[in-house]
């Protein structure tokens, strides 16, 4: 089953033909930096409801830092990563890997 992104590419191509291969690439590059956008920004609107923002991490770079331990060791609890302020609601809910299944990461 095609993604949605590989369907938009099809319908670009069929709506507006011809296109040589070099026209093609460089749609598909374009197209998929729109969704990957769309999804980083839906993953970071999701992150805001269990991270808080500081003066020195916003969301985003706490989810960096996240995705970075991800890699060291993704069962470390979420509120042990360096620099990542958990919401008192949630405190030692989510492992690393558990948080990023959450956002969709």
């Amino acid at each position: 089953m095609k993604s949605l992104e590989e369907k938009v590419i099809d319908k670009v191509i069929e709506l507006f033909a011809p296109y040589t291969h070099e026209d093609v690439d460089r749609l598909k590059t374009e197209i998929g930096k729109l969704f990957s956008s769309e999804k980083e920004d839906e993953k970071i609107k999701t992150a805001s409801r269990f991270l808080c923002e500081d003066d020195e991490f916003s969301i985003a770079d706490q989810v960096k830092l996240i995705e970075a331990q991800a890699d060291i060791d993704d069962s470390v609890m979420l509120d042990h990563v360096d620099n990542v302020t958990v919401w008192e609601a949630v405190e030692y809910s989510f492992t690393v890997s558990k948080f990023l299944d959450e956002i969709n990461y």
